[in-house]
């Protein structure tokens, strides 16, 4: 007897799914385990040089490709993404009224090299976020006529995640970003309206999400994740080190690292003097570059391949995000890592990060209680130790990849009943 051949799933992410950053990381494991049950393709764009006919472009895919199917049992088409000149890029935000990266993707070829692999249609398409759906709007009703699922996994609500960003531009990008508002709305409305499922990744965006559209398809909270197994605590925490972790060309990272260096920091140091903070995360912004160059407790990691060696030396970790959707990976990273989090109401919104003490972060808004947290865990390693314990085993029990993924092959199941 010949065994059924598994059913094929074609993965859309317009970012390399990887271990270096909020979305990378969602997108590798859900991949990971969506292959547990599906034939996986993965079709995706690399960061290449800006010239399209240099030959390290073949040799960036290449080496994007070769990463990751040798970390995943996937199949894997890699493109290179393509650049906009100055005058493409203004182009597309007055005609088209989308962000600059959103054309740059558009214009990249996801959509034909989907197309193309379609000839025998695969069980279904997963959209990694608005982003891709834009990619492949003008070929997902071809895909869904011919009896393909579309999936659309949306990390954030696109648009309040936006809306929250627009404080922290100047003001020639904040008028730029009211004229594309409503042009994003509709295109997240879009996306909801195509799709055969939607995942979401607190029930606050499934709220969200299923309201967007008159009959909303099935909408279900996929949390984020935290590979506990790779975080297992294997060094005691350096002395008065604080962590914050988070890509400042996000927003919101870099609205609240900057609201705890003017409002929360100056307190922690001169309670503190031995402080040290290290802020892992790319690009610094030209602010904190100058603000470091002043102030000898604050240390500049730029982008890190690994995270477990700071989260391991940290003895207080922070997430003083303030605005934002969706949840934040960073905390579930903290606390799989067993590490006392200080953060706010925001930074733990959509995350049950609670055991029958209570919660297991400590949870402040205001820049004196934040700043009281810290110092309290900072001088009692002890007690920030027991928090950071109890963070790790609600982690492992609610929020390892491997108990969402199993979630996840579940609702994909329930498509076809």
């Amino acid at each position: 007897m010949v065994s059924n051949p598994r059913r094929r799933v074609f993965v859309v992410a317009t970012e390399m799914p990887d271990l270096s950053g909020g979305a990378g990381v969602r997108n590798f494991y859900l991949i990971r385990e969506l292959s547990r049950d599906y034939d996986v393709t993965v079709f995706s764009l690399a960061d290449t040089p800006p010239d399209s006919r240099s030959p390290e472009v073949l040799d960036t895919v290449r080496a994007a490709t070769d990463a990751l199917t040798r970390q995943l049992p996937v199949r894997a088409i890699t493109l290179p993404r393509r650049r906009l000149s100055p005058a493409r890029a203004i182009s597309a935000v007055l005609a088209q009224r989308i962000q600059p990266f959103m054309a740059e993707d558009e214009l990249s070829g996801l959509s034909d090299a989907v197309w193309r692999s379609s000839s025998d249609p695969p069980y279904a398409v997963h959209l990694e976020q608005v982003h891709a759906y834009n990619c492949l709007a003008s070929v997902l009703p071809r895909l869904a006529a011919s009896g393909v699922k579309i999936v659309l996994d949306a990390h954030n609500v696109e648009r309040a995640a936006f809306e929250a960003t627009l404080p922290s531009f100047s003001w020639p990008k904040r008028l730029a970003g009211l004229y594309l508002r409503p042009a994003l709305a509709d295109m997240e409305t879009n996306a909801v309206k195509a799709a055969d499922l939607v995942l979401a990744c607190s029930d606050y965006d499934r709220r969200v999400l299923a309201g967007l559209v008159p009959e909303p398809p099935p909408v279900v909270v996929i949390p984020n994740g935290v590979d506990t197994g790779a975080l297992t605590p294997c060094r005691r925490p350096d002395s008065f080190s604080v962590l914050f972790m988070g890509g400042m060309q996000y927003g919101p990272n870099a609205e609240g690292l900057r609201w705890y260096l003017e409002r929360v920091h100056p307190s922690v140091l001169a309670s503190v003097a031995e402080v040290k903070l290290f802020v892992v995360g790319s690009p610094p912004p030209k602010w904190l570059i100058r603000l470091a160059d002043t102030d000898a407790s604050l240390r500049l990691c730029g982008w890190v391949r690994d995270i477990r060696e700071y989260i391991g030396g940290a003895s207080v970790c922070i997430a003083p995000i303030r605005t934002g959707s969706g949840t934040r990976l960073k905390v579930l990273e903290y606390a799989g890592g067993g590490r006392a989090v200080v953060t706010t109401s925001i930074g733990v919104e959509g995350l049950e990060l609670f055991d029958d003490q209570g919660s297991v972060c400590a949870v402040y808004d205001q820049a004196e209680g934040f700043a009281n947290a810290v110092v309290s865990l900072l001088r009692s390693p002890i007690e920030a130790a027991a928090l950071g314990w109890r963070a790790r085993a609600v982690a492992e029990a609610r929020y390892d990849w491997s108990r969402i993924g199993a979630r996840l092959r579940d609702c994909y199941k329930e498509m076809d009943r």
